[in-house]
């Protein structure tokens, strides 16, 4: 017996004109595509009007914890998601020490919400163990974290690992891979990753070559050293023979605003050079973080930081630096503080308020209400992300951080794709956008039976009224489903539905 979907236009995924037919599925999997109509099915779905694609595979999600606590994250599954990639950003819950896990668990939760039991894992068997008890609605493919791999061996020092370090690094690894980990995660931006040399990650990424893993990359200060640090990661994988994907994908702040032509054009000639690097984005023009993204690597309290005047004017340099980098006070906004008068205010507009230097502000909101202040960074050119769009390698992401205020990305991206940069813009069509967030992030992470809807292949389907999909949310309010998804299917199981 089988459920039929009749009369429906089909997008495969691959980026090929769309065609009318009638999809099968038996199990788990697409069994049938075909034009003649079979009376025999238990369920029967009329698709006429209504158009269907394979299921979106979010490459840089942050629902890690957020999996444990809700069998359904509707966030995710009413957008089309239906595949998730998690442990990103050089921290995953897995392989977690005893000595390590108050710190994994507390940084982690930073961004990809919290649970009443601070849970990691010793391993990978154990935690994808604990994902499939879970039963969650999507697929869930985790990376191995780097940075949580190293503080497992070293802690947060700022130092150099020895031989001995780095080749228990690298078993510890290479046992996630046996495992079945995707790919290793890796962040420039973030402690103890940053602390790494250029040795230590192309030993480590030689590992995840070994596998054909990929490894997921956020750059390091892409406000100031976009183009230097595609220098690096081109070096990183011509000598590691890895496959380097950049995680969120962007040209920010004064230094780069309208030259994201540049990076693209330094990386198509490095892949010219066989050598393999991709990226994803997501489509916004504001990018979503900690407030303490602007004390940069300095790891000192603010209390720390008051009582020793060296430290604090370095600070107030580097924090002025980076308020200048993102384009200026004007651009930030705080979106999340236990202080709900300043939530929707920019940070200029709390500066005049308060009386008080930028950078002085800054230190005063985290001393008085803690690391956990969130904002928005309004620092992408529009003419550049249009660029990106455009451009085949692109990929589409949230990177949505879990929290009661966040980015619209968490509840708009894939929708916002399809309607705004393919129906209203036109700078890609419906097919091409589709292709994006389906059949080329499932080549990337190596998900052979995902991401086209193809007799064999996994059922993961999102059903959609073309002329109706849309987000429908905003960066003041959020937290608003999109319109036009009628169903989702998770391995022919409907995990959302409208019908």
């Amino acid at each position: 017996m089988y459920t039929m979907i009749k009369n429906i236009l089909i997008y495969d995924g691959l980026g090929n004109k769309p065609f009318v037919s009638n999809v099968y599925l038996k199990d788990s999997k697409i069994c049938k595509i075909s034009s003649v109509i079979k009376t025999n099915s238990i369920i029967t779905i009329d698709g006429t009007g209504l158009a269907i694609c394979p299921g979106f595979i979010d490459t840089h999600s942050h629902s890690d914890l957020e999996i444990f606590r809700k069998n359904k994250l509707e966030y995710a599954i009413r957008q089309g998601i239906t595949t998730e990639i998690i442990g990103q950003d050089g921290l995953s819950l897995y392989p977690a020490n005893n000595e390590i896990k108050n710190i994994i668990y507390n940084q982690i939760k930073l961004y990809a919400g919290s649970i009443d039991k601070k849970s990691v894992w010793s391993d990978y068997n154990k935690y994808n163990k604990a994902v499939t008890k879970k039963n969650y609605s999507s697929k869930i493919e985790c990376l191995v974290g780097h940075g949580t791999v190293r503080m497992s061996i070293s802690g947060l020092e700022n130092r150099n690992l020895n031989s001995y370090e780095i080749e228990k690094m690298n078993n510890t690894i290479e046992e996630c891979f046996l495992l079945g980990a995707k790919g290793m995660s890796f962040s420039f931006e973030s402690i103890p990753s940053c602390y790494a040399t250029e040795d230590e990650i192309i030993s480590a990424c030689k590992i995840v070559s070994k596998y054909d893993g990929i490894v997921m990359i956020y750059l390091k200060d892409d406000r100031n050293l976009l183009l230097e640090s595609i220098d690096m990661i081109a070096r990183i994988g011509r000598e590691s023979n890895v496959r380097m994907h950049i995680c969120q994908f962007k040209a920010i702040g004064i230094n780069y605003r309208g030259k994201i032509g540049y990076a693209i054009e330094k990386i198509e000639k490095y892949r010219e050079d066989g050598i393999e690097i991709t990226y994803d984005v997501y489509p916004y023009v504001a990018m979503y973080s900690l407030i303490s993204t602007l004390l940069g690597n300095i790891t000192k309290t603010v209390d720390e930081i008051l009582n020793d005047d060296e430290l604090y004017f370095d600070c107030i340099k580097i924090i002025n630096q980076n308020i200048e980098s993102f384009g200026g006070d004007e651009n930030i906004m705080i979106t999340t503080c236990k202080d709900s008068k300043l939530v929707g205010k920019r940070l200029r507009e709390v500066k005049d308020q308060i009386g008080l230097p930028a950078a002085e502000v800054v230190l005063t909101l985290l001393k008085n209400y803690g690391y956990d202040i969130r904002g928005l960074f309004f620092s992408i050119d529009n003419e550049d992300l249009e660029k990106l769009m455009k451009n085949p390698l692109t990929g589409i992401c949230t990177g949505g951080l879990v929290s009661d205020f966040p980015h619209p990305r968490l509840f708009g991206t894939f929708p916002r794709v399809i309607n705004s940069y393919a129906q209203k813009m036109k700078i890609i069509t419906i097919e091409e956008a589709i292709r994006k967030m389906s059949s080329e992030p499932a080549k990337r992470m190596r998900l052979l039976d995902r991401g086209i809807i193809r007799e064999g292949m996994a059922a993961d389907l999102v059903l959609f009224e073309p002329d109706k999909i849309r987000d429908t949310n905003s960066y003041l309010s959020p937290m608003q489903y999109p319109t036009g998804i009628k169903a989702v299917w998770v391995n022919g199981i409907i995990k959302y539905g409208e019908l």
